[in-house]
């Protein structure tokens, strides 16, 4: 959530299609940012379509290996197709 309030950054084209296209979501560096921003940050993620299989928080980068283990079954596609390389 570092870049969250950073509004140029969060609504770049690339940034917004990172969520859009991800499964699973972790919001890192929990340790280091006020609640609220987390908070925020998680309604934010929370609101794309189709909805992610899981939102998770991690500090210091932790994170559960088994949880990239989930069966993605939803088709997810960039909202934003021409900003990314074709290559």
């Amino acid at each position: 959530p570092s870049d969250f309030d950073n509004e140029r950054k969060r609504e770049t084209a690339v940034f917004h299609d990172q969520i859009q296209v991800a499964d699973i979501v972790i919001i890192n560096w929990t340790d280091k940012r006020d609640r609220s921003v987390i908070d925020r940050c998680r309604h934010w993620i929370e609101s794309f379509a189709p909805p992610k299989l899981m939102i998770l928080e991690s500090s210091f980068g932790e994170i559960d290996p088994l949880c990239l283990d989930v069966d993605a079954s939803s088709l997810r596609s960039a909202s934003i197709p021409n900003a990314h390389s074709q290559q």
